[in-house]
């Protein structure tokens, strides 16, 4: 068995620099997917070029913003999923708090259909965050899998439960055991693992570091299908104090390293 790797620029629409990034790196075909955001600020942009990429693009199903000071609504305008304000909270428990499945799935719906909308053809769903899987609270995954069976989309769900445990972890976890068997019972692909680097910027201290980490994370690939997801962006005066940023930039140039280009050699690169 041959080892296969989707290769994934994260977070398409998220800004201007991650847009410009993602948009390169797909027509230089240095990527083979990509998933929008498109609650986003810069959303629009996103959706306005996807359709023109030759690459996968799925949506980056969305249910919290990312920080108080960057605040996504709901695009289906359901207030049960909304704080006060009319915006998505931070944090997963509270955006599902007091929402129903219905709203969950009207939610994935009304994100979808503004893919559908913009004429893009969506090959698969992911989630933006470890959160939304449900491993430790409440989740959207079975809405989610509803709508990938149905749409007949792939999903971000490894396999392997290593994808999403922590060095404290010692056995499987059963919500993400229950997934995989409701992922094969509705007939969604998935891939054996998912990888990326999901360390804080802070505690990465140069660009050499976060490439070795994507090195070795290639290295340790199983045979089958694979994905690997990075968030490039292009560095800007706009974000030159922003760390996570930094750290976005450093992934844009991992994607164009010429070290990290042959490591892949090793893998038949595909896509969903």
């Amino acid at each position: 068995m041959t080892r296969e790797l989707i290769l994934t620029a994260d977070d398409f629409g998220i800004d201007p620099e991650s847009n410009a990034a993602i948009t390169s790196l797909a027509r230089d075909r240095l990527v083979t997917a990509t998933s929008i955001i498109t609650v986003a600020d810069a959303a629009e942009e996103a959706l306005a070029v996807a359709g023109s990429l030759e690459i996968a693009v799925g949506l980056h199903v969305t249910f919290t913003s990312t920080a108080p000071h960057t605040r996504w609504r709901p695009a289906s305008g359901r207030s049960a999923l909304a704080d006060a304000d009319g915006y998505f909270p931070v944090e997963v428990r509270d955006t599902l708090a007091t929402a129903t499945s219905a709203d969950v799935h009207a939610e994935i719906e009304a994100q979808l259909g503004l893919l559908r909308d913009a004429g893009i053809r969506v090959t698969h769903l992911d989630l933006h965050t470890v959160a939304l899987y449900g491993l430790t609270g409440p989740g959207v995954v079975a809405e989610a899998l509803d709508i990938a069976a149905r749409e007949r989309l792939g999903f971000r769900l490894p396999r392997i439960f290593a994808a999403f445990a922590s060095p404290d972890d010692d056995e499987p976890s059963a919500p993400h055991a229950a997934s995989v068997v409701a992922a094969d019972g509705l007939g969604v692909r998935l891939p054996r693992m998912v990888t990326s680097d999901p360390r804080p910027a802070g505690l990465i201290p140069d660009y050499e570091s976060l490439r070795a980490s994507y090195l070795l994370q290639l290295e340790m690939l199983p045979e089958g299908l694979s994905e690997m997801f990075l968030h490039p962006s292009l560095a800007s005066d706009r974000l030159a104090d922003d760390d996570e940023a930094r750290k976005r930039a450093w992934e844009h140039a991992v994607l164009r390293d010429p070290v990290f280009r042959t490591a892949l050699e090793a893998f038949t690169l595909t896509h969903w």
